[in-house]
């Protein structure tokens, strides 16, 4: 594990905001971070480049995820890393240029529906 990612998971299991990396000058709205995870009591968000792979609750253990349209290695890996903190039994790979989700194994699709990864309630947009 990357040590950004191994800090991913220590700010996750700790409850506090993170932020790690430098904006690129091209988006004019970046917060200046390339990976920022923010904490507001027990919800979180957590933006790579400016846009928004997950958000949710660790009160309620429920949970957003989404590429935002950029099926990477890092959105990948951060998704990874985030699951790992929050101890979702769920992964994220790439496959023919698409993120692909598995909870215990089983691909996941995109959508409204909602998914149960132990004991998190994880809905896959």
């Amino acid at each position: 594990m990357k040590q950004i990612e191994q800090d991913i998971v220590n700010a996750v299991r700790s409850g506090v905001s993170f932020q790690s990396g430098t904006s690129s000058s091209y988006k004019p709205d970046a917060t200046g971070y390339r990976d920022n995870l923010t904490f507001t009591g027990n919800i979180f968000s957590y933006k790579l480049w400016n846009n928004e792979i997950a958000k949710g609750s660790t009160s309620s253990k429920e949970i957003t995820v989404s590429d935002c349209r950029y099926p990477t290695a890092t959105t990948t890996s951060r998704l990874n890393a985030l699951f790992a903190g929050l101890d979702i039994p769920m992964a994220v790979s790439i496959r023919k240029k698409k993120i692909i989700y598995t909870i215990h194994g089983k691909e996941v699709q995109p959508g409204m529906m909602h998914y149960y990864a132990g004991d998190w309630k994880v809905k896959v947009r």
